[in-house]
């Protein structure tokens, strides 16, 4: 049978699972799997596996039993970008990383766990995303092949944005992957970024920071999210400032010139809602610490939300303690 041809981005990663030269991706393997009571006889008959990338068709197996072949498509392409593990080399699993049917990329890291737990959930989230794979007992062979799959690339995974010691250096993360030097870096659980960058301080320093010079809020503002990363560097503790004033005065231009310093500032961006926040503050926590957190809206918050937003995010969620300044609104006719 014509073997598929394996895409050069498998290459590194199947190296000494019997990869040649010429990019033929293949393992194989003994199966174990013959019953109760299987002797040395049965092993010498038990099937043997073979797993082929190819960057057209995806993952293939070849089962080669009693001198017969069979071949199994498992999955569309995907890559094995390295393993993964936290800064003090726990929580192991593997990055992947592929295309759905509109071309858009995912990478998505599946946990060393998540290898021993339901199979079909595993495949089912996989597929959520966009990749797709055989249903029925098949899928057991995506299991076998990322058990088996060794790749040599390392990436570390940490659970907040912020500043992190990683491998003896002081490292600042934001969503998305981090490279420094040979570690990369990424944030696990982080939906879209808010942060993203458009033209360069120049272009910034010509429109928001001309605006707002000689104003002394504004001005405030854009200076605690200018200092919000330093607050770690300094042992400080995490804070806010609210911006009190009748409605229709500049509140939320204020905050929004200060939210350009990291961002897109607007709510689809920096900014949030504390109504918002309320349902999601450990998260939001997460997503914004050692930065800028922007409240706008108080008005539409109940007191006990606001209370509780203001104690977490000053006394720190979780295990990991999030640092941020915290800038916000409220709104009064008084």
């Amino acid at each position: 049978m014509k073997k598929a041809t394996a895409h050069d981005f498998v290459g590194e990663a199947l190296a000494g699972k019997g990869i040649h030269p010429e990019g033929n991706a293949s393992s194989d393997h003994t199966n174990g799997h013959n019953g109760a009571g299987a002797g040395a006889g049965d092993t010498a008959r038990a099937p043997s596996v073979r797993f082929t990338m190819d960057p057209q068709s995806g993952l293939t197996v070849e089962i080669a039993k009693k001198g017969k072949t069979e071949r199994k498509w498992i999955a569309s392409p995907f890559e094995i970008l390295g393993r993964v593990r936290d800064p003090n080399s726990e929580g192991w699993a593997r990055l992947l990383r592929w295309r759905d049917d509109d071309g858009r990329v995912h990478e998505h890291t599946v946990s060393d766990a998540d290898l021993h737990n339901d199979v079909g959930a595993l495949c089912a989230r996989l597929a959520s995303l966009g990749l797709k794979i055989v249903t029925g007992p098949a899928r057991a062979y995506l299991i076998r092949y990322l058990n088996d799959v060794k790749p040599e690339a390392r990436v570390t995974i940490v659970a907040r944005t912020g500043w992190h010691d990683i491998e003896g250096k002081r490292i600042f993360v934001l969503p998305g992957r981090h490279q420094d030097g040979n570690i990369t870096i990424i944030v696990g659980g982080a939906a879209a970024s808010p942060y993203e960058q458009s033209g360069n301080l120049q272009h910034w320093q010509e429109s928001v920071a001309k605006l707002i010079a000689g104003h002394r809020l504004p001005m405030f503002g854009v200076a605690a999210a200018l200092t919000s990363p330093m607050l770690e560097l300094v042992h400080g503790e995490s804070g806010g400032f609210n911006f009190k004033g009748s409605s229709s005065i500049g509140k939320t231009t204020l905050l929004r010139a200060s939210a350009s310093v990291w961002g897109r500032a607007d709510e689809h961006g920096i900014m949030r809602t504390w109504r918002g926040t309320a349902n999601g503050i450990e998260g939001t926590a997460v997503l914004f610490s050692d930065t800028l957190l922007a409240l706008d809206e108080l008005g539409v918050a109940t007191a006990q939300d606001v209370g509780n937003i203001v104690y977490s995010l000053a006394s720190g969620i979780g295990k990991q303690r999030a640092h941020s300044a915290t800038l916000r609104t409220n709104r009064s006719c008084g």
